[in-house]
Formats: structure tokens, C-alpha cells, sequence
């Protein structure tokens, strides 16, 4: 998709800009591309923790991280239920 690219190519030119990343985020969502949304979860808590100063960088990582939360939910709900309802 686009937008994927798009977002992806801006992160990797400008890795420590935050304007977009939870649009980015739930692109990745929505396209279930979870290995994507979880390595960003991962690089924006690394962000988090060597930041001096947190600024908004807290929220976009706590939004991240329930993005990806929700996918890993869904999938152990199919797991367990064996059922595409989940929701």
C-alpha cells in the first residue's frame, strides 16, 4: 500500500520525528503487519527511555503499543477460540 510506503520511508529518513507515526501505526494495523508495528512499539519504548526530555513521546509510545496490543489480543482469541469473530 501507499501509505505504507510512504510512512516508511519517512520514518527511516527521519527516525526520531514523531508527526504521523500513530497515523503510520494504524496503516500498520489495518494491513495486519504486525512484526512492522511491533518493531515500532519496540524502537519508540527505546526512544522513551533514553529520552531527556519525554515531551509527547510517552503518549505516541503508550498509543503504539496498544495498537500492536489489540493485534496480539485478536490473534490469541482465534487461537483459542478457533473463530474469525473476534473482535
Amino acid at each position: 500500500m501507499q501509505a505504507e510506503r510512504v510512512f516508511s520511508e519517512a520514518h527511516q529518513l527521519e527516525p526520531h520525528r514523531l508527526e504521523g507515526l500513530e497515523i503510520y501505526s494504524t496503516t500498520l494495523w489495518h494491513l495486519q503487519k504486525e512484526v512492522r508495528l511491533s518493531a515500532l512499539a519496540q524502537e519508540l519504548t527505546e526512544m522513551d527511555r533514553d529520552a531527556p526530555q519525554v515531551g509527547g513521546l510517552g503518549y505516541l509510545t503508550h498509543l503504539i503499543i496498544f495498537i500492536y496490543s489489540t493485534v496480539i489480543v485478536k490473534r490469541l482469541c482465534r487461537h483459542t477460540y478457533n473463530s474469525q469473530n473476534c473482535t
